[in-house]
């Protein structure tokens, strides 16, 4: 069955947030995000939650307006688009002009970034004459951008150097470049270029050879966190896809993906109809190979979330008391973007409720496990078997680390009982020398 008709009959008597509550443009940019209405009024309800559409839209449009001076101004004062709307409004506009344009079948397979400008000029009706090297150099970094923004996968530089495209995947990156006249190679494979890609089948790292099952036991956050020497790891919510479970040993710092309702919504929509998928196809031999692959990418990112925190009590505990009620999550993006950010409601029921995934995202393709193959986990496997080696890797140091330390339940069992066996066999000597 569809993933998205399971979804849909599954609400049917939930209470629903009707679309004319939101404006008329932001209406259109959320049906233009997730596909047709139906699916709009889905997400909305969010898996019997607080609406995280809301949230991801509403941080959306605050990049748009972030963004707005040093890519949007000149091509919306020449797209028809009002100026008499508000700067986040004509960003949303243009926003819904590109995203309409990516998701048309028409424009699909092998399009680059100047196909997208020349459709742009088309259904605008711009004449030949206004069509400079200028302007049509500024309608370039303004798709660049926005692809960045909605595919949530890249960072574009604040203020651009209009003969480059510039990019970053994570605020501490250095800054990639690369020519604007390169805006006529493959939308796919220039931002791969970058480095702005789903993991491949093939990638496999040196850390990840002596690992052959992913123990959610060890991977939980309440493991993660535990205060033993030189292995305590903490985590730094970001906002770009591309960097979920990039783990830095140096610092112990795990960096997650702290929008899943975006996968969410983009993983249960029909074919053909996924924003995601409309930017980052073709990566693989064919269309379907590379839908497969994509969709797979975000299932794992879905399931990861209950690795690390869901499936266990105590992490559930800490991401409750620590990341989100201390406000961690939206306080990294708050002053950057220029308002005050709310968490995804959706990233609070995946990681701070006991309901199963199955519960959450009821499509019969995900399942909460207690250990995990690669081939069940093919793209990120090795991210998270990095972080089980590091943790694995690192000796309890004390009797406190290995009362503390339940990753491995059955070791942890075995450890104590012979222990007290131990001390009851020398308690027991002690009696007999007495008597």
């Amino acid at each position: 069955m569809n993933p998205s008709q399971t979804l849909n009959s599954s609400q049917e008597h939930a209470d629903t947030l009707e679309l004319r509550a939101l404006s008329p443009v932001r209406g259109r940019f959320a049906r233009a995000l997730v596909g047709n209405s139906s699916e709009v009024r889905w997400l909305t309800v969010g898996f019997h939650t607080l609406a995280p559409s809301q949230q991801l839209c509403e941080h959306l449009g605050q990049k748009l307006d972030l963004y707005f001076q040093g890519y949007f101004h000149t091509p919306t004062t020449c797209l028809r688009i009002s100026l008499d709307a508000d700067q986040r409004v004509r960003g949303l506009h243009i926003a819904c002009i590109l995203i309409e344009i990516i998701k048309n079948p028409r424009n699909q397979r092998e399009r680059c970034i100047d196909d997208l400008v020349e459709a742009i000029y088309d259904k605008h009706l711009i004449p030949a004459a206004q069509r400079d090297d200028a302007f049509t150099n500024s309608l370039r970094q303004a798709t660049f951008a926005l692809l960045g923004i909605l595919s949530m996968m890249y960072v574009p530089v604040l203020k651009p150097n209009m003969s480059q495209f510039e990019m970053t995947l994570a605020p501490d990156d250095n800054v990639r470049r690369q020519d604007i006249d390169q805006a006529g190679r493959p939308i796919q494979a220039f931002l791969a270029s970058f480095g702005a890609r789903v993991p491949r089948l093939e990638t496999r790292q040196a850390e990840s050879t002596t690992i052959i099952h992913l123990q959610a036991s060890i991977l939980n956050y309440a493991s993660l966190s535990l205060n033993i020497v030189g292995r305590k790891i903490s985590i730094l919510w970001v906002d770009i896809m591309a960097l979920h479970l990039d783990f830095d040993e140096n610092r112990r710092r795990l960096r997650i993906f702290r929008f899943p309702s975006f996968c969410a919504t983009q993983y249960v929509a029909p074919d053909c109809s996924a924003l995601f998928d409309s930017i980052l196809d073709n990566y693989e031999v064919n269309e379907q190979t590379s839908r497969d692959h994509n969709r797979q990418f975000l299932r794992e990112i879905l399931l990861s979330y209950r690795i690390l925190f869901g499936q266990n009590k105590a992490a559930r505990r800490r991401f409750n008391r620590v990341e989100r009620q201390h406000g961690a999550i939206a306080a990294n993006f708050g002053s950057r973007l220029g308002g005050d950010l709310k968490d995804d409601p959706f990233l609070l029921q995946l990681c701070g409720t006991r309901s199963a995934i199955e519960e959450i995202i009821p499509d019969g393709t995900l399942h909460d496990r207690a250990v995990y193959t690669r081939d069940q986990f093919p793209l990120l496997f090795d991210r998270l078997a990095k972080v089980q080696n590091f943790v694995t890797s690192h000796l309890k140091a004390t009797t406190r680390d290995l009362w503390r330390d339940t990753s491995n339940r059955a070791e942890w069992i075995a450890f104590w009982m012979l222990l007290l066996i131990g001390i009851l066999s020398v308690l027991a000597s002690i009696v007999q020398i007495a008597l």
